[in-house]
């Protein structure tokens, strides 16, 4: 069974907006399946809608399950599903590959 994994590489962030500081607006991610010894990992960048005052997490409170919430809702269902999905089939060649590259068969 393949595990899921999130890393986050860079949260920018917009320094001051609507009275708030280090307001995230852009999360580059990397989700990684793993399996035994095989694992491939896709990249990417979600834009976040800006933050209401009231529900605002100060930049230095912030958590990784808040970020791994906050790219899940961004990027939505069908794109998370596509992500998992080519992973798996990544993996699925890693296992039983269908391409190899071979020596060239002359003179050595």
């Amino acid at each position: 069974m393949i595990s899921f994994s999130w890393d986050f590489q860079e949260l920018a962030v917009k320094i001051k907006q609507n009275g708030l500081e280090n307001v995230v607006y852009s999360v580059a991610y990397y989700l990684t399946g793993k399996e035994n010894n095989f694992s491939f990992t896709v990249a990417g960048v979600c834009g976040l809608k800006a933050p209401e005052p009231d529900s605002f997490v100060p930049y230095n409170d912030l958590t990784e399950s808040q970020v791994t919430s906050w790219v899940e809702n961004a990027i939505g269902q069908e794109t998370l599903n596509a992500h998992k999905k080519h992973i798996t089939e990544q993996i699925e060649l890693q296992k039983n590959p269908i391409t190899a590259s071979l020596p060239k068969p002359w003179k050595k």
